[in-house]
């Protein structure tokens, strides 16, 4: 039987979805020993060794760690599996688990006491894998790595966090357990309906993440450097709509718009910390606070490196003196006027992003003497933070006075002139920080309040 044969049938039998690709390239009496571990049932062992090449900020590493527990496999043997996915893996370690009747059978897992809270039905579990991997010739710095000892249990997730008064915090235990959240969710571990899941998606769990991240060096940033750009870029999608824009002042008659396509834009303004790991600029601070100091023209450039840099069609074309946009590209984008101002006010008639009251949502000459890190406000009903105060965020359009008519996917698009910035800042009063008030501005302005947030076309 050859290696195509022998990874159809692994994937065929315990229903593994391996890449035939990759696993082809492993040894045959690895692959064999794999199939005839998993028939056979695995041997838990207790005294699996800690090899030289194990590192313990891999979760594959981990997870290898644990097949070898599970299966009895020499883990020197299963090194090559480093080439396959982390979601392979836990798929692997699933197998292996389920198979394993003898695993822990002469010792319980201690009794779980149902509370309001998901996160508490899972920390004595949690703490009871930990202690265990620990003990023996486990060492202090391999213990990060085996901590969370059944990966592929997507439910032992649940256990890095708490809840009090309904802020959702990760537990002190850990050693930065919001690095092994993140790489979980980039890796797609989670299933569509798990509740981390939903959580993360309604913002719930933002500001445990954020302050977690609010600690770490520009290191620290690097060496996580796709899971951290993967959360701070992340996006939600603005349904198809209409609304009313403007407010009835000279420049700004109130009319209708109608947006007939649905668009994406990212939860956080730009930050300092995503410029500096897309230029590789290590002279930042504040490394959580929106990015300053960009022109109009910065900002368009910054939206093309991050396409690039995540294989996307970037949206524009610059000359020397001209920005050209290719609509239909996949590529970021800064919003239109009309669809930052749909975006902030989220399909509410409230003053300000999120609220009638801007002390709620955001940061203005009032309540703030200097910019602030992202998301320390409550965000809008779409689930994005700091559109009403902070900083200024620029916008695509030209600036021009609306006539007044009702209009549908208006953008203008004129090469010269004043450009609009949206938002108000630390350094205004609170009228510049409603959904509807803008500002004229020079294209070529590097302001320290004004930043940008990015947009997409959905797909």
């Amino acid at each position: 039987m050859d290696k195509r044969e022998i990874v159809d049938r692994l994937n065929d039998e315990f229903s593994l979805s391996f890449d035939c690709l990759i696993w082809q390239q492993f040894p045959v009496s690895l692959l064999t020993a794999i199939g005839d571990t998993l028939r056979h049932g695995g041997h838990r062992s207790s005294d699996t060794f800690v090899p030289t090449w194990f590192s313990s900020r891999s979760q594959k590493h981990a997870t290898i760690f644990e097949i070898a527990s599970l299966s009895g496999l020499d883990i020197e043997s299963l090194k090559p599996l480093e080439k396959a996915s982390l979601t392979e893996l836990y798929r692997l370690a699933t197998v292996f688990h389920q198979r394993n009747e003898d695993s822990d059978s002469e010792e319980e897992e201690p009794s779980r006491d149902h509370t309001d809270s998901i996160f508490s039905e899972e920390h004595d579990s949690l703490l009871y894998k930990v202690n265990k991997c620990s003990e023996g010739e486990m060492k202090n710095s391999v213990q990060a790595s085996v901590l969370l000892s059944s990966f592929f249990l997507e439910d032992v997730y649940l256990g890095l966090f708490v809840e009090q008064d309904g802020l959702i915090t990760f537990r002190s235990e850990f050693h930065r357990p919001e690095v092994w959240f993140l790489e979980a969710l980039a890796s797609t571990i989670f299933s569509a309906e798990h509740p981390l899941l939903d959580l993360y998606h309604r913002g719930r769990l933002d500001q445990a993440i954020l302050k977690a991240l609010s600690s770490y060096s520009l290191t620290d940033f690097q060496q996580i450097k796709s899971i951290v750009l993967s959360f701070l870029l992340r996006t939600v999608q603005c349904p198809i709509g209409q609304f009313w824009m403007g407010n009835d002042q000279e420049d700004s008659q109130r009319h209708l718009v109608i947006l007939t396509q649905a668009f994406q834009v990212s939860v956080f303004p730009v930050t300092n910390v995503v410029r500096s790991l897309l230029v590789e600029d290590d002279t930042a601070t504040n490394l959580l606070h929106p990015v300053t100091k960009v022109s109009w023209f910065d900002a368009i450039a910054m939206c093309n490196q991050l396409s690039e840099r995540l294989g996307l069609d970037p949206y524009y074309e610059v000359s020397e003196t001209e920005v050209f946009i290719h609509p239909t590209n996949n590529g970021f984008r800064l919003l239109t006027e009309a669809e930052w101002e749909y975006a902030a006010k989220a399909e509410t008639e409230y003053s300000f992003a999120g609220s009638m009251d801007l002390t709620e949502v955001g940061w203005y000459k009032g309540n703030a003497s200097e910019i602030q890190r992202i998301a320390l406000k409550k965000s809008n009903n779409y689930g994005l933070y700091d559109m009403s105060g902070n900083v200024f965020e620029w916008v695509w359009d030209a600036y021009q006075a609306y006539s007044g008519d009702e209009d549908t996917d208006p953008r203008v698009d004129e090469a010269r002139g004043l450009r609009v910035t949206r938002g108000g800042s630390v350094d205004d009063v609170r009228d510049f920080a409603k959904v509807y008030t803008r500002l004229p501005t020079p294209p070529t302005l590097k302001s320290q309040t004004i930043s940008f947030r990015i947009g997409r076309n959905q797909s």
